[in-house]
């Protein structure tokens, strides 16, 4: 028939929950384009997430309870499908009855009833990585983790931009450290910090810059979370040594060029992770992308023309990386610690040694 859009709508289903769509028969194509829209959109928790809040009403009505519906919009939130997405069905539950017994008690349900869950409301770590520099790169669940945060603990190189994306009562905690620089929370300090927060019940953002698991010590906060036994999930971020490069027009990676990268950071001493092996990493080939290198810049570039690295080697060094302030020196590695001297680059920067440097444009 010429308007069975009208008839029979375009329906997006996520078990009971239904979104349809017509266009009162004037164009079925825009229907089922604006249908296909929907079904990329709309997450396939809220099935699982009608589920919940059924059974929650169902046994609410049984014990006399009956919240509002401005309650019930209260107590639904993205935190629940995202605890749905990690296949955290009871996390999702409890959070939902929490916030139900935060926003309606004296609605209708009598203190101690179906309303109350055997838990509090459940404090808990996302380990968030905040890209490398601009805000526009931190990902969606980056930003949905920010807009739940009730306390962040940032470092140094996390922007404003990205602080104001956290709820304005959101406490804001500096936990950043400066190249060469003692901070004002030591690393035990900020994993005590972390769990004792969560274990008040409150949902604590680690906001790193890049991603927390390279060079963030990410994995040290993640396993004092697990021992104190406390919630921790992880949003990756953005690395910097992806991202800066190819903002500088760099491939890590380039066909007929090099076919891997090696990731190294520049601190070194006592917060050094281990040992370089110079002349291994010399022979292994491929790119060198250096991070957070600038102080320390001459020392590595002269271990590597000791360990026999060709001193034409194309060379680049970035600062303040995505960010609008963003310059580059490039040149032979043999002169490009005087390049960086000459031209006054300073941290943050990434450094990459490699043919690929000669490729920017």
């Amino acid at each position: 028939p010429a308007h069975c859009d009208f008839i029979l709508p375009a329906v997006v289903r996520r078990g009971d929950v239904q979104v349809a769509v017509t266009t009162a028969g004037r164009s079925p194509a825009l229907s089922r384009h604006l249908r296909e829209r929907l079904d990329q959109w709309l997450p396939a928790e809220y099935g699982p997430l009608l589920d919940i809040i059924d059974g929650i009403r169902q046994e609410l009505q049984r014990a006399g309870g009956s919240p509002q519906p401005e309650t019930w919009q209260a107590a639904i939130s993205e935190e629940a499908l995202d605890l749905l997405r990690k296949q955290d069905r009871a996390g999702a539950e409890d959070l939902i009855r929490a916030r139900l017994s935060a926003e309606g008690e004296g609605e209708g349900a009598a203190p101690g009833s179906a309303l109350s869950t055997q838990h509090s409301a459940p404090g808990r770590i996302i380990l968030v990585g905040a890209g490398p520099g601009n805000p526009g790169l931190i990902t969606i669940a980056g930003r949905e983790a920010l807009a739940q945060a009730e306390v962040i603990v940032y470092d140094r190189l996390v922007s404003q931009e990205l602080l104001a994306m956290a709820p304005p009562e959101a406490r804001r905690i500096y936990a950043g450290k400066a190249p060469g620089r003692v901070g004002p929370l030591t690393q035990d300090e900020i994993n005590a910090l972390l769990c004792s927060e969560a274990q008040a019940g409150r949902v604590v953002v680690r906001l790193k810059g890049g991603d927390p698991f390279v060079f963030g010590r990410g994995g040290e906060e993640m396993l004092a979370a697990a021992a104190a036994g406390v919630p921790v999930s992880v949003i990756p971020g953005v690395t910097a040594a992806i991202a800066v490069p190819a903002a500088a027009g760099i491939p890590v990676t380039h066909r007929g060029v090099s076919s891997m990268f090696t990731v190294l950071t520049g601190q070194q001493g006592p917060t050094a992770t281990a040992p370089i092996d110079w002349e291994a990493l010399v022979r292994l080939g491929g790119t060198l992308v250096l991070l957070m290198g600038v102080e320390t810049l001459p020392n590595i570039v002269g271990e590597l023309l000791a360990a026999g690295m060709n001193p034409e080697l194309p060379a680049a060094v970035i600062e303040q990386g995505t960010l609008p302030e963003q310059r580059s020196v490039t040149g032979p590695v043999r002169d490009i610690v005087d390049l960086v001297s000459r031209c006054g680059i300073t941290s943050p920067a990434t450094t990459v040694l490699g043919d690929v440097a000669g490729l920017a444009v």
